[in-house]
Parts: C-alpha cells; sequence; structure tokens
C-alpha cells in the first residue's frame, strides 16, 4: 500500500468534500461536543427585509451578469482574500491573490460567476491595485481578461481556455444596476458579513447533485456564509428564501442546514421572518497555522512475530519534535518514549505487540490543548496470511491460517460474504452477511480452519478488522482488509473481431472444453470447443459465424454452473476517424468491406454532451467515407456508439488531445499526433518568447528545431478559435541517464552519471524501493559541487532494494531501474 504523510492528507483536506451543491467549507479533524437541537424562533431574521449590499460586493458583482448566451449563472461566490479565514482558495481554482502577483492588502473582494454544464467561469477582483498590477496565471490568456484601475475580471472556459463571450457579457454589465433577482439580493444580504458566500439564485442547481431528499419547489435561492470562529471551528450560516411564507418546512430546512457539513455539528440554530429562513451551525475544524503545527510524520511497522514485538520506524527526512506526542499500543500509552528528545529520522522505536494491535501515535497542541489529533494509525497485520481452497460443486470456501503465531483478537476480525445472485454485475440484488470470527474460533491458531458456505460463482468475500482510535468524544474508525477472496468463473475469453470474429481461450490453465458451451444469440454451436480440442490451452480459437449484433455467449457448465464466462456482441465491420481541415473538424465512417450502415444507429457524443445521432441528418445510409461536420470546445473525446443490439456497444473512442501530441527529441520539438494540421493551429514558446514554428500544414514525424539552452521551458499552445489550451510543456534538457548497480554481498548501491550534461547536485534527489520508499535528497550534492558523466556515487542499503529512482526535480526529468 503507497501511504501519503500527514502533511499530504491535511494538504488534501483544507477544504472538506462537500454535497456537491454547496463545495466550500474549512475542514481537518473534529472533536465533538454535545449536540444542541435546533431552536426556531419566529423573531425577525437581521435586516431580512433589507437588500442593501456593501459597497465593495455591489462593485464586485457590477461585472458579473446574470446570464451569458442565454445561460443562468449557477452559482455566486464572494470572498474577502484573508489568511484567517483561509477562503481565498475557494474561488481561485485553488490558488491565492499571489497567483495574480497582488498583495491581500490590496484585493478587497474576489467574486466568480458559473455558468452552465461547462463549468465556464467569470472572475472579478476589486481593490486599490493600479490596472496593470495583476499578473494573468499562464493558463489563462490575455484575451481572456478584462482591466482597470481596482477592476480585473477574467472570463475563463474550460480547461482554463479564455471565455471570450463571458468576457464580453462581464464588460457589457459594468455600470448597470445589479442583474439578478430580488431574492437573490435578499440571501446575499443576510451573510454579506462574511469571509466566504455562496450564493445559488436558482435552487436546487440544475447541474449538481447532493441536495438531501426534501421538498425545494418553494425555495427561490439559497446563500451560504463561512467564518472562522477560532483556531479550532468554523461556522455557516445558510439562508433560504422561499416564494411564500407557506412554502417553509423545517424539518426540510434543517436537513439543508445539517447537509452543509460532512463533520460533526456542535451547536446548531434555526431562526425565520416570513419567507427568509437563517440556520446557523458551528463545526469543529483546525485552522491551517494549528494543522501545520502537527508533526509531519507517519510510522513504519515491522512486526517481530517470535519476539512479540514492533518496530516503529521513522520513515520522513526531518526530525521531529516530541511535545504533545504520545504512543499507544491498543490503547495503553507507552510511557518513556522519547523522554523530550525529538524522534530523528530513521530512528526506531520497540514496542511489545500482537498480531491485530494497533499502534497510535496522537499530538495534542500544546497551544490549544483542546485539539488533539492522530498522527499515525497502524495496525500490524503483515503476518495474518491464509490458504484458500474453493469447491466450486460444493459451494465451499474453506481458509486455512498461515499465520506465524495465534490470534487471540479473533473478536476484531470481521467475515463478509457478498452474493451477487450468481450474476457478475447484479449489484442491485447483492445480498451481504456478516459474522464475526470470534463467535466460532475463539483463538486462531496455525492450520486452524475456517469454513464458509454458500459461495457461488462472482461472490466475494473479505476478511477484515476495524481498529479505532477514541479522542475525547470522538471515535474514529478505519477498517483493514486482511483477506479477499472472489468466486471467478474459470478461464478466460476474447472475441478477435479483426478480420472474421473468432473465439479465443486465453486463460492461464488448460481446461476441458466440454465444460464450456458456446452460443450464438441463443443457438449452440454446430461444431463448439470440444469438438475443436480434446483440452483447452490459451490460444485456441474457434471460428464464429454470425452477424453484426449476434450475442456470443460462453458459459461455464462445470462444477457450480451455470454462469457466464464471456459474452460480447458482434460488432459491424466499421470504424470512425476524426480528421482536422483550417475549417474545423469532421467525423468520417470507415467501412473496409463495404459494409452500409444505418445512420439512426450510430450515437456520437462528445464534451460530456447528450449523445445524438448526427449522421442520420445527412444521410439515409452510410457508406464509406460519409463524414459530418464536429465542434469542439475544448480537447475531448469523441465516443461513438452502436445501438442495433439490444445493449449499445462501444465502436470508437477518439481523443483530440492524442490528435495533438508533441515530443521533445534532443534539440528538435516533434508532432507525433495524428491527422493533417494547419500550422497556425499551434504557437511555439521559448521561456515565453514565440519561437518560429512549422510552415503549412503539419503531420506526424515533422519537426523543428529549438534554439533553447538547458532549462528553458518549452511550450506549444493549440489555438480551435477564441480558445487557446497547452497541449505540451516540458523543460529543455539533455538525455537524463544513470547507471545502477547492485552489490548483494557488500550490501550497497552504485549510481553512474550518463547524463552527457553538467547537472546541479542539488536537483538531484534519490529514493529507493523495498518494503517502503528511502529517500537520499542530497546525497550526490554531499560529494559533488558538480556532476558529470562518469560520476558515481554508492549508497549503503540493508535491504535489497527492488527498484531506485533518480530525479531532476526542475527538469521534472527521472530514471526508474529494476534492481531486483
Amino acid at each position: 500500500m503507497v501511504r501519503s504523510t500527514r502533511r499530504q492528507l491535511l494538504a488534501g483536506v483544507t477544504m472538506a468534500a462537500l454535497p456537491s451543491w454547496f463545495s466550500i467549507a474549512a475542514a481537518g479533524e473534529t472533536t465533538t461536543g454535545a449536540e444542541s437541537s435546533p431552536s426556531e424562533t419566529a423573531t425577525p431574521t437581521p435586516d431580512s427585509d433589507e437588500t442593501a449590499l456593501p459597497d465593495d460586493v455591489e462593485a464586485v458583482l457590477d461585472p458579473i451578469p446574470e446570464s451569458v448566451d442565454g445561460t443562468q449563472a449557477s452559482r455566486l461566490s464572494v470572498t474577502v482574500p484573508s489568511p484567517d479565514q483561509e477562503t481565498t482558495a475557494m474561488t481561485m481554482w485553488g490558488a491565492g491573490t499571489d497567483q495574480f502577483d497582488l498583495d491581500e492588502e490590496a484585493v478587497d473582494r474576489v467574486a466568480t460567476a458559473i455558468y452552465g454544464e461547462n463549468r465556464k467561469q467569470i472572475l472579478a477582483l476589486v481593490g486599490s491595485f493600479d490596472a496593470s498590477d495583476p499578473t494573468v496565471p499562464k493558463r489563462v490568456p490575455e484575451n481572456g481578461v478584462h482591466r482597470d484601475d481596482g477592476l480585473f475580471v477574467l472570463g475563463v472556459a474550460p480547461q482554463s481556455g479564455a471565455w471570450t463571450d463571458g468576457l464580453s457579457a462581464a464588460k457589457d454589465a459594468i455600470g448597470d444596476e445589479f442583474e439578478f433577482s430580488e431574492e437573490t439580493r435578499l440571501s446575499l444580504a443576510q451573510v454579506v458579513d462574511s469571509a466566504s458566500i455562496q450564493v445559488f439564485p436558482s435552487f436546487p442547481p440544475s447541474s449538481d447533485t447532493g441536495v438531501p431528499d426534501i421538498d425545494t419547489d418553494g425555495l427561490e435561492t439559497v446563500a451560504i456564509g463561512v467564518d472562522r470562529i477560532d483556531p479550532t471551528a468554523i461556522s455557516f450560516s445558510i439562508v433560504g428564501v422561499y416564494t411564500e411564507t407557506a412554502a417553509y418546512d423545517g424539518d426540510d430546512f434543517e436537513a439543508l442546514l445539517e447537509s452543509t457539513s460532512v463533520d460533526d455539528i456542535d451547536e446548531k440554530a434555526i431562526k425565520r421572518d416570513g419567507r427568509v429562513a437563517i440556520g446557523t451551525t458551528r463545526v469543529p475544524a483546525p485552522s491551517e497555522a494549528l494543522r501545520e503545527r502537527a508533526p509531519d510524520l507517519w510510522l513504519h511497522v515491522q512486526y517481530d512475530a517470535q519476539a512479540g514485538t514492533a518496530k516503529l520506524h521513522h520513515t520522513q527526512e526531518k526530525a521531529v519534535s516530541t511535545e504533545g506526542l504520545a504512543l499507544y499500543v491498543d490503547g495503553e500509552k507507552v510511557t518513556n518514549v522519547w523522554n523530550g528528545e525529538t524522534f530523528d529520522p530513521e530512528e526506531v522505536i520497540t514496542v511489545e505487540a500482537d498480531l491485530l494491535s494497533t499502534i497510535v501515535l496522537e499530538w495534542t497542541d500544546p497551544k490549544h490543548p483542546e485539539y488533539q489529533t492522530v498522527v499515525s494509525h497502524e495496525l500490524i497485520a503483515d503476518g495474518v496470511t491464509f490458504q484458500e481452497d474453493y469447491d466450486r460443486e460444493s459451494k465451499t470456501l474453506t481458509l486455512t491460517y498461515t499465520g506465524p503465531e495465534p490470534i487471540t483478537a479473533t473478536e476484531r476480525i470481521e467475515i463478509e460474504h457478498r452474493s451477487t445472485s450468481g450474476r457478475e454485475d447484479d449489484y442491485q440484488r447483492q445480498e451481504t452477511t456478516e459474522r464475526s470470527l470470534g463467535a466460532s474460533h475463539e483463538t486462531l491458531s496455525p492450520e486452524d480452519e475456517i469454513e464458509i458456505d454458500d459461495v457461488t460463482l462472482y461472490d466475494r468475500v473479505t476478511l477484515s478488522t476495524t481498529h479505532s482510535v477514541e479522542r475525547g468524544t470522538v471515535t474514529e474508525s478505519t477498517s483493514t482488509s486482511i483477506y479477499y477472496f472472489h468466486a471467478e468463473v474459470p478461464g478466460y475469453f476474447s472475441l478477435d473481431q479483426q478480420d472474421h470474429p473468432t473465439l479465443v481461450y486465453q486463460g492461464r490453465e488448460a481446461r476441458d472444453p466440454e465444460q464450456y458451451r458456446v452460443t450464438v444469440d441463443g443457438t449452440e454451436l454446430s461444431s463448439g470447443l470440444d469438438d475443436e480440442y480434446e483440452t483447452l490451452e490459451s490460444g485456441d480459437s474457434v471460428s464464429i459465424d454470425a452477424d453484426p449484433g449476434a450475442k456470443v455467449l460462453v458459459e461455464w457448465v462445470g462444477p457450480g454452473g451455470p454462469a457466464t464466462a464471456f459474452s460480447e456482441y458482434i460488432k459491424p465491420p466499421v470504424s470512425f476517424e476524426l480528421h482536422h481541415s483550417t475549417d474545423g473538424f469532421e467525423l468520417v465512417y470507415r467501412s473496409d468491406d463495404g459494409y452500409t450502415g444505418d445512420p439512426d444507429a450510430f450515437t456520437v457524443q462528445s464534451h460530456g454532451l447528450e449523445a445524438k445521432t448526427p449522421f442520420a441528418q445527412e444521410y439515409e445510409t452510410l457508406a464509406d467515407g460519409d463524414s459530418i461536420d464536429i465542434e469542439f470546445d475544448r480537447l475531448s473525446i469523441v465516443t461513438v456508439e452502436w445501438t442495433g443490439p439490444e445493449e449499445s456497444v462501444r465502436i470508437d473512442g477518439i481523443s483530440l488531445r492524442r490528435m495533438v501530441h508533441f515530443e521533445m527529441d534532443g534539440q528538435s520539438l516533434t508532432f507525433a499526433g495524428e491527422g493533417e494540421w494547419s500550422a497556425d493551429a499551434f504557437e511555439m514558446t521559448v521561456d515565453g518568447e514565440s519561437i518560429d514554428g512549422f510552415s503549412d500544414t503539419v503531420t506526424e514525424g515533422d519537426s523543428i528545431d529549438l534554439a533553447a539552452e538547458t532549462g528553458s521551458t518549452v511550450e506549444v499552445v493549440w489555438k480551435n478559435g477564441s480558445d487557446e489550451e497547452t497541449v505540451f510543456s516540458e523543460t529543455f534538457h539533455p538525455p537524463f541517464e544513470f547507471d545502477v548497480e547492485y552489490d548483494a554481498k557488500a550490501e550497497s548501491l552504485t549510481i553512474t552519471s550518463q547524463t552527457e550534461s553538467e547537472i546541479d547536485p542539488a536537483e538531484v534527489a534519490v529514493a529507493t524501493y523495498a518494503s517502503q520508499r528511502t529517500s537520499y535528497p542530497n546525497v550526490w550534492a554531499d560529494e559533488y559541487d558538480v556532476i558529470e558523466a562518469g560520476d558515481s556515487i554508492t549508497l549503503s542499503v540493508s535491504t535489497e532494494p527492488q527498484a531506485l529512482v533518480v530525479e531532476h526535480e526542475s527538469w521534472g526529468a527521472y530514471v526508474s531501474k529494476q534492481v531486483a
């Protein structure tokens, strides 16, 4: 299992994953108190009858139009840049104001609006900056920007291209009155003092899911405000504006309020005035500063069954302060672990433990003792192994325990049996039964057997253990799988449809062909597998004579059967090509055998749009070479499906990104894509400066020489009308090459540079992989001022590594070698 460090985990949850209709909130480890019941009051909500907005809010929403090209804004976001609130990232693609080279003090408010299913955006900043101050991020073209003193507006298309229609509408809106409805303004006014605000002008959002199962017909608009209360908690305020007073439902509004938080709620209250309702919650959530103080540490545990001990390895690269750290084994605190000393890299702690023991490293913040978090949580399960014996005829799975020592904590092991009613994909009728191993085994000793009955083909059996950690009033539970079995149908088949439909057996084991029955549209083959072969081995095949649309079915009729081993439709002998010309794109129908297709039977889908039958609008029948025009607003995939059989069959999936693929080979940039392109479709730059590109047209294999120095950034931008997208970006460098030699006797690795260029050793890092990843970030810098071809280093390794990686951090280049 590849395990993230705690710092990586925290970085991933700075903004919690919430229901998709509302996707912002500061998050982190929770500590819960007694949950209070909501107290609804009929007293007027603050300013519920007022819609006045502060000047800076009016200013930042001034360029935000209600709709663009007939598409309504589905979501508005307004934030106040503030490191204390940690909310700036919510509207800037995970970036802060520094991405625009602006100080937070120079920005008063930031606003974004999202339009349509493609999630096109308009972003606005207002403040005290000059028009030329903001820097446009590389992924946003300059033609998507409008600048004034104190006002910066971007129109951003999906994949971060320029949305010129949106920008034009935003510029037209400047100076006009607030375009959105009075309900939108009313909801916004209730949370206008919050550091981060989201408003849904029409609720529920048409393109989002995650709204609880409530009646939303009477809800006009919803707004949400988020604020940090203190370093350990945030508050939510949710506003619902209804069509009329009678449309309000207290239970539904409470469910909506609770859905804004995935964590436990400390406090909750609701107040209402007429058709306006406001709910507030307090949710435990550590601040970024508090999370950053937590140790970045994850233990690697090695268990010694014979000694009954576990070795806990410090695997990170830096020493960790042990102030506030506590170590627990099965809930019992281990004393005198560090004695005030730091926990250093590669340091090992040995503790007494058993199989299935839990090892927990917990940290209490010295500045906020009420905040505790688990830094590392490990379960000792490396020695829990089983040998399986599955009898298909009796439907019995027998597991023989082969671990190194008896397991006494059998009550911790759960046996889950999931039955799919004899069909691999029948998840709706899936039945799950669970039981504790402790019910049948007080102790599990080596060679003891566990028997699971009624295991039919397709069933899954999992043995897992749930290990829990209690912190205050919160219990955190983690489930670890220690054994998994899938009752698969024996053998593996494929249908080769290149020339003539041919059924091919590709199983690893030889099988009796009489244990398989092959049918085509329900009729058994007159000459089947058992007629062709005495023993079925990998590569054996049988020809299928049937028309397109026929269903080829292989059934296992041996012990435990019948069960489906393979099922596939015969496809028509057609394919599709995506061609590019200077005028756009066309999708071409190809049929080498002269197969004429029904245009109504081929659906085309691209960039998430609904599947349609565009060929039917142009043709009565399809012949080789027939084509239709197709438009793209981004690098997308075109999917063609055939609807002739009962189930749709995928014929082709064509990637536009693959068609505009480039590669860098030495001093050359080579087009490795597909089709013929106008040279004007691509702009090449070196360190941001345009260079002479291709002439006239570009096809596979065409290349240009690069006047670039080592370390320069080479980029290619694809232009499609007003949209632009970077399709290639790499750092120019010579071939990055290293040799590696392992000496098992000396327990050493020798790494030799074969790179024909001088390299800065501070940029080169080394890592080895065995039972864990071991990093050597400065090993070259400790030996060399400059790395030249032929220079080498030797690493001492106590265990034989399986792989080694040498990486150049700024080039983005790496060499991976298998060692064992």
